[in-house]
């Protein structure tokens, strides 16, 4: 990887620009911030007002290839989504940019998206998670502001360009009390946040958004009764009035705070529901983003590799899915030689600091404390263990992929998968 040292060689008088003003984009402004290298600006095809973002300049990529050549900027493609990542790195070949010369991916310089729960402990019992079976709300806790201050310092000394941790795996952050204070020290880091909260215990919410957290995503399974029956023990008419109080907060404290309605598509909210919901973001000016409903992968893996009969909550899921676990289940062995895409979300520290194989697991777990051994060795001891190998063998590595694309045609609306 790329040391700050190395990077500066290659900058030398040269423009920063970062290509998609996402999570990650906002973290490497952060980031090369707190390094003391100064970015000039976005390059990203959506609308801002303004076409200002978070303080910076925010050029069409159309308009930036007019203008700059690889001899006075340097990119870096920040980019996530598939398709939009592959076109990046196309335009910048186009025009005469060298990755690894003058354009990176943001993995060229961090090859890592660590995931760090805040919060153990949830207030809904959603049938398609682990934190909806019996019992599972009474094993966890929370990460005090100053437990995470020591995680935070010990992951940023061994990645140096670690610019975006996510603040959440299986609890409801906003019960954290701390969670204002815990945002203020990843920005303090030069590092950006990306939390998702399930709207239902708004008391910290105003306190947090204060605090000008950049990303916050939203889960939604349609309006009504799918609503709670998804998001089980959630009120959709609660769920809508905070929507709407959030919107009030960051109008008032954190224009720059992007909100993401993680749309999740099952058999019945497909048509009225999507509408609704996505009137309501486009009303907010909030993101809306269709993905996949999933029953998570841990219960599954158990399943196949261990023949664990698939617990009753996930079978309710099941019946309600636009893709049955049995018919995701052949998909992902059907793809199985494709690569994961979460062995980099990593490393997963839980509440209690235990490092865990995966952002989509419970167990196993790697370490006790990831404050006591250093992240070298929590990776050899990963890689080492094999268990890797055996989801990959069976295609559960696939298990968990969301990402669809809508398709609209002659009034019948569909998915494809990307």
């Amino acid at each position: 990887m790329i040391t700050p040292e190395d990077f500066k060689k290659i900058i030398r008088t040269k423009k920063i620009f970062i290509y998609s003003a996402n999570l990650e984009g906002k973290g490497f402004v952060r980031r090369l911030d707190f390094l003391n290298l100064k970015v000039n600006g976005f390059i990203d095809s959506r609308k801002f007002k303004d076409s200002v973002h978070f303080g910076y300049p925010v050029i069409h990529p159309d308009d930036f290839f007019s203008n700059f050549t690889p001899n006075e900027a340097i990119i870096i493609i920040t980019a996530k989504h598939r398709e939009i990542r592959r076109l990046a790195q196309e335009f910048c070949i186009k025009n005469g940019w060298v990755r690894g010369e003058t354009f990176f991916l943001s993995t060229d310089l961090c090859d890592f998206y660590p995931t760090i729960e805040v919060s153990g402990i949830c207030n809904l019992k959603c049938i398609t998670c682990n934190m909806g079976l019996p019992g599972a709300n009474k094993r966890g806790g929370m990460m005090s502001a100053e437990t995470y201050e020591l995680v935070l310092h010990k992951l940023s000394n061994e990645i140096p360009f670690l610019n975006s941790v996510y603040l959440y795996q299986w609890g409801e952050p906003l019960l954290n009390p701390d969670l204002p204070k815990i945002v203020e020290i990843s920005h303090n880091k030069g590092i950006s946040v990306e939390i998702s909260t399930n709207l239902m215990d708004i008391r910290n919410l105003e306190k947090l958004i204060k605090t000008e957290p950049d990303v916050l995503i939203v889960p939604c399974s349609g309006t009504g009764r799918n609503f709670e029956i998804a998001r089980t023990g959630g009120k959709w008419k609660k769920f809508e009035k905070n929507l709407y109080k959030l919107k009030e907060y960051i109008e008032k404290h954190s224009p720059a705070t992007f909100v993401r309605i993680s749309y999740h598509i099952y058999k019945d909210n497909i048509n009225k529901d999507f509408d609704e919901v996505k009137k309501i973001a486009e009303q907010l000016g909030f993101y809306f983003e269709p993905i996949l409903a999933h029953v998570f992968p841990e219960k599954m893996l158990h399943h196949v590799l261990y023949g664990v009969p698939i617990p009753e909550t996930m079978k309710i899921a099941n019946d309600l899915l636009l893709y049955s676990i049995e018919e995701q289940l052949a998909y992902a062995q059907s793809v199985k030689d494709r690569p994961c895409f979460m062995i980099k979300c990593f490393p997963t520290i839980r509440w209690d600091t235990s490092v865990v194989h995966c952002s989509n697991l419970m167990e196993p777990t790697l370490t006790r404390s990831f404050l006591d051994i250093p992240l070298e060795e929590i990776l050899k001891n990963r890689k080492a263990n094999g268990f890797c190998n055996k989801c990959m063998q069976h295609g559960m590595h696939r298990f968990f992929d969301v990402a669809i694309k809508v398709v609209e045609k002659e009034g019948v609306r569909t998915i494809e998968r990307i």
